[in-house]
């Protein structure tokens, strides 16, 4: 892009109406790198054809040659940089290059929306950011020509947005809600500056933030009834704490074993000297046969609780067995009474035996 630039300012300011010194090649070198194009540029001497073309109410009037050769170098360079961004522009915008600046400050004025989550500081500041593209944008031109100095000279004046025309822009981009309250206002928004703007702004933000929360606090409320509405149960979040605590209850109940008055039964003593669950939860410390044994016990060093844990351990396998003892002579006398009966059914009511 930039090559081809050079090579249009060359061919139309450099060959017909200046000295070029070199040979054949001079072209080439000027054009294909930007430091030897501005170097020639800058020490190449000026005709007099060509300032008196550029500048014809000079001509003659030698002591001003100098002052108009400068003022021809900083028109040839601003014509070197209009002609790249023309290339520019035709590359980025394409057939709609010289339109491409109205459409845009269209687009702004109608078309950009604050987002729900965007604050509205962020969004002026977006708004700064957009507005500093513009002056990149081509000049409005016909679409088949290349603008010329006369449309560069133009959009110099037109690229810069107004503040009503920022203005505009940040009020079409706000919420319906935002321009309805906006539109009540006793002063008018167009005449505040940007720092009381911003201001009413961020307080009608929060308002709007407060009243979407009962909105949304409502909703769910009326979620709730309907679903209890609709299947006699209240919504599963309102008795969630009131479910667990029931749970809570009724686990630590079901953990606990009673006697037939309904209390735990418990006895410290036994277990706190290693006796097994079966066996402290049986009877309560005051009821404990071994009370005073295992005071005396526990009372002591390690040793000692070592000795009640081994004591109950051989408490423990005497009982044991003393259960499977006296289990299997219930098997024995269960066995012997259904042998008597069985002999007993043999006999008839008149004595006698039917058995065979």
């Amino acid at each position: 892009m930039t090559r081809e630039s050079r090579d249009i300012i060359f061919k139309k300011y450099m060959v017909p109406f200046m000295i070029l010194p070199g040979d054949a090649h001079e072209k080439e070198i000027t054009v294909d790198d930007h430091a030897t194009f501005c170097k020639k540029l800058d020490v190449t001497k000026t005709s007099n054809a060509y300032l008196d073309t550029y500048f014809p109410e000079g001509k003659g009037n030698n002591p001003d040659r100098k002052k108009q050769t400068e003022k021809m170098r900083e028109r040839i360079y601003r014509n070197y940089y209009q002609e790249f961004w023309t290339g520019m522009h035709l590359v980025m915008f394409g057939a709609n290059r010289y339109r491409a600046f109205q459409l845009e400050l269209e687009y702004l004025k109608h078309h950009i929306v604050k987002p729900y989550e965007v604050s509205v500081r962020k969004a002026m500041q977006r708004v700064d950011v957009l507005l500093t593209y513009l002056p990149f944008f081509p000049p409005r031109t016909v679409r088949s020509e290349r603008p010329m100095d006369k449309e560069w000279a133009a959009f110099k004046v037109t690229k810069q947005v107004d503040d009503k025309i920022k203005r505009d822009i940040q009020y079409n981009m706000l919420p319906t809600s935002f321009r309805d309250s906006i539109d009540v206002w006793e002063t008018d928004y167009e005449t505040m500056d940007h720092s009381s703007f911003l201001l009413c702004l961020e307080k009608l933000e929060i308002k709007d933030a407060k009243e979407s929360k009962e909105r949304d606090d409502n909703k769910e409320k009326l979620k709730r009834k309907s679903v209890g509405a609709s299947t006699g149960k209240s919504h599963p979040t309102d008795n969630r704490k009131n479910n667990k605590d029931r749970n809570n209850k009724r686990n630590r109940r079901d953990n606990q074993k009673t006697n037939n008055s309904g209390k735990a039964r418990f006895c410290n003593m036994c277990k706190m000297s290693g006796a097994p669950s079966f066996v402290y939860e049986m009877h309560n410390a005051k009821d404990c046969k071994k009370k005073k044994q295992y005071e005396n016990l526990l009372s002591g060093g390690a040793g000692n609780r070592d000795k009640a844990n081994k004591e109950y351990k051989s408490f423990e396998k005497k009982m044991m067995k003393n259960v499977r003892s006296e289990f299997k002579k219930h098997q024995a006398t269960n066995k012997k009474r259904g042998k008597n009966n069985s002999d007993d059914d043999s006999v008839n009511s008149d004595g006698t035996n039917t058995s065979y």
